[in-house]
């Protein structure tokens, strides 16, 4: 029997994810839950909250299924070069496409820059409905919930102590803010101090885009200030342009 299965037999509620029961087999429903997840019934239906707890226990479930995943097939590793590609695009928009976006606005003489874009091995990961992710996705719904029901006290346990992957949340973030980007170069691979591989540090540039980046930056302008602020900070170099009758653009 599916969890899920369990929940679908609480009818509405007037509030926000709320719910009640509706018949006799909606109580058996909820006697069901209870006794899985060791908790009072009738506690339980005050909460009135079917469809959150539905969704908390999914959330925590999967993320208890990745841990067991990870110890033989090494999941982690997957996430982690998700996530690298996540941020390689984030560095890809920024860096190129809104970088010469704003070249062209400003009417700046440059040779648009060629670079490598990863959103093939994104949608090979995340795409719907045929992405790894979705697929895992789907095929997790498809297990059945009462295959973890014999050790569902450690169950329950390891779930609501599990911290959740925030990937989705960080690229939100990441979304309303001014990226500023430190890239971190592996000097060797023996790990020890005061050697500089030089093919080693090469190909890690090159496969971050850096060389790109850096051609890029020297095509445009070298900082990003108002004429205002240009003046306040260089005047000096030309206190006779200070005090004319000019504007702040010309005066720049």
């Amino acid at each position: 029997m599916l969890l899920c299965d369990c929940f679908n037999e609480f009818a509405k509620g007037q509030e926000i994810d709320s719910s009640f029961l509706k018949d006799e087999k909606s109580r058996f429903h909820l006697n069901v839950t209870a006794e899985l997840l060791m908790c009072d019934a009738k506690s339980l239906e005050d909460a009135d909250s079917a469809d959150a707890l539905a969704k908390t226990v999914y959330y925590r479930l999967f993320d208890w299924i990745v841990e067991k995943i990870n110890r033989s097939k090494q999941f982690e590793q997957f996430c982690i070069n998700f996530t690298n590609e996540k941020l390689q695009q984030h560095f890809n928009q920024h860096v190129f496409k809104m970088e010469q976006e704003e070249y062209t606005k400003e009417e700046i003489d440059w040779s648009c820059i060629e670079f490598v874009d990863n959103q093939d091995v994104l949608d090979l990961t995340e795409k719907k409905p045929g992405g790894i992710i979705a697929l895992l996705d789907e095929a997790w719904q498809a297990l059945s919930f009462s295959a973890f029901s014999s050790r569902i006290v450690e169950v329950i346990q390891i779930l609501f102590n599990w911290v959740p992957f925030k990937l989705q949340s960080l690229m939100e973030t990441l979304s309303t803010t001014e990226p500023h980007y430190i890239r971190c170069v592996k000097p060797n691979n023996v790990l020890k101090p005061a050697i500089f591989e030089n093919l080693n540090v090469i190909q890690q540039l090159r496969c971050g885009m850096m060389l790109e980046a850096i051609r890029i930056s020297c095509a445009g302008y070298p900082t990003r200030r108002t004429f205002y602020e240009f003046l306040l900070r260089f005047g000096l170099l030309a206190p006779e342009v200070l005090e004319g009758n000019y504007d702040d653009k010309v005066a720049c």
